[in-house]
């Protein structure tokens, strides 16, 4: 049975870093996996490529790199091409017309959150072709219904993660951070756009901050805001450390004493499965499969924007830490449970196999 998947790139995104779990989860359940993408690489291709994924790229092709991958993929002997993002979803539909060849999009786009119109209109006219939809929430659904997509062909698996918690280098890590004992941190990671409003999360610290001054925040990440959150938090005079774009988040998540998510918009962010999968508890606007995932057991979830709740649970958890050792140990007992990358990889494979044996 072979499964080619195919994306734009494979950069730092949560979708990225899912299919580089899910393909060698895939690979070693017995599914000859590759995966192509078409306007560039990125990280997780040469993750991939070193775990013995077959990866191509049409990246360097310029504009014949769409003609030359729908060539590539009509020529394909594969059961299934499974897409993620506009382009690929459209390159994937034409591929599969009129061959035996089955179609699969991956729909990690939050839920909510705005298309341009060029992309509803292929979303509109492609999905409703597509022989499975396989999301990530229970959440998407209806906007993949209003899309068009058949509800037969939607499934729902939850992102899995198999990400091992860095409380070994607790200490070390907090020392590098210049955290004392009695601080408690609350890291937030993402990428600095709109969606993330990591502006949120520096106007709940500040209040926090003003009621319980123990409270240190900790950004990592990059993005188009980076400047502007950086004035922000001079302004506020906040206590705050940004961290830049960090690749070892095992050793942050088990720094911190609790993981923080202000986002409009999400699908299911893997931070929140990996702070989960440290013991750590969760702080979360409720948005996307963040309800499914954060039960009142694990963390507390709080209405997008409200900075003043959010706020009063950071104040809640920083002055507890006996609910956030409960919290905590139920989070790394929820995610082991449930949001397994084995948990993942093998719902994947019984519907990846229960398309292509269906003629």
């Amino acid at each position: 049975m072979k499964a080619l998947f195919l994306c734009p790139n494979l950069g730092g995104g949560g979708a990225e870093r899912h299919w580089s779990i899910l393909l060698p989860g895939l690979r070693d359940l017995g599914i000859d996996v590759s995966v192509a993408t078409l306007d560039g690489r990125g990280e997780f291709y040469y993750v991939l490529q070193q775990a013995g994924i077959p990866a191509t790229s049409f990246a360097d092709l310029g504009r014949r790199g769409l003609v030359a991958a729908l060539r590539s993929l009509r020529a394909a002997d594969a059961d299934l091409i499974i897409t993620h993002a506009t382009s690929a979803d459209g390159l994937g539909m034409l591929a599969t017309r009129g061959r035996p060849t089955k179609w699969v999009v991956n729909w990690h786009y939050p839920d909510g959150l705005p298309l341009a119109p060029r992309r509803v209109l292929i979303l509109r006219g492609s999905l409703p072709l597509a022989d499975a939809v396989l999301a990530v929430s229970h959440s998407q659904v209806t906007e993949l219904l209003n899309y068009g997509a058949r509800r037969k062909a939607i499934h729902v698996i939850h992102n899995g993660t198999d990400f091992a918690d860095g409380i070994a280098n607790r200490l070390a890590t907090r020392c590098e951070l210049g955290l004392i004992d009695t601080d408690i941190a609350v890291l937030l990671a993402g990428r600095f756009d709109e969606q993330k409003r990591v502006d949120i999360f520096l106007e709940s610290l500040v209040l926090a901050q003003r009621r319980q001054p123990s409270i240190v925040g900790l950004v990592a990440g990059s993005g188009p805001l980076d400047a502007e959150l950086r004035r922000q938090a001079e302004d506020a005079a906040v206590n705050v450390r940004f961290l830049g774009r960090r690749k070892d988040m095992q050793e942050l998540i088990g720094a911190a004493d609790v993981l923080a998510l202000t986002s409009d918009h999400e699908a299911l962010p893997y931070v929140v499965l990996e702070a989960m999968a440290g013991g750590r508890p969760i702080v979360a606007t409720s948005v996307g499969a963040v309800p499914e995932v954060v039960t009142p057991e694990v963390g507390i979830t709080v209405p997008p924007r409200d900075v003043d709740a959010f706020a009063t649970a950071l104040v809640k958890l920083a002055e507890d830490s006996a609910l956030r050792l409960v919290l905590g140990s139920a989070a790394r007992r929820r995610q082991q449970h449930a949001f397994s990358a084995t948990a993942m990889c093998n719902s994947y494979a019984e519907v990846i196999s229960r398309l292509a044996g269906s003629g």
